[in-house]
């Protein structure tokens, strides 16, 4: 259900930044007419379609890279599931067995990703 993002707000590839996101309403406070706060909400939803720290491969594209999960930590990142439990998930881990922890009801596509 929520992973961890690997934000680097100095770092841009393919004209994606790699910054860090905020949600906003107007009933949070964050967002005012003609702001910007809250308007990126493509940023604050990840995607186990691109692998794994993405940000770490340079072959792929920027856009790719943000949507990504990854983390700070050596090795993977860490995953909080519906069942209340978290884990600390290893990049290296089958690619299709990661898609499938993000899809609903087995419904996972690999059509055009990584």
């Amino acid at each position: 259900m929520i992973g961890e993002s690997y934000a680097d707000p100095n770092y841009v590839k393919d004209g994606q930044g790699m910054d860090y996101w905020t949600m906003g309403s107007p009933q949070t406070g964050t967002w005012v007419v003609g702001g910007i706060g809250g308007t990126e909400y493509s940023e604050g939803l990840g995607s186990t379609g691109p692998k794994m720290n993405s940000r770490l491969d340079p072959s792929i594209n920027g856009v790719l890279m943000e949507m990504a999960f990854g983390s700070w930590h050596t090795g993977g990142a860490t995953f909080a599931f519906g069942d209340g439990s978290a884990k600390f998930l290893n990049e290296n881990m089958d690619i299709n067995a990661y898609r499938a922890l993000g899809s609903r009801d087995g419904g996972e596509s690999t059509d055009g990703v990584e």
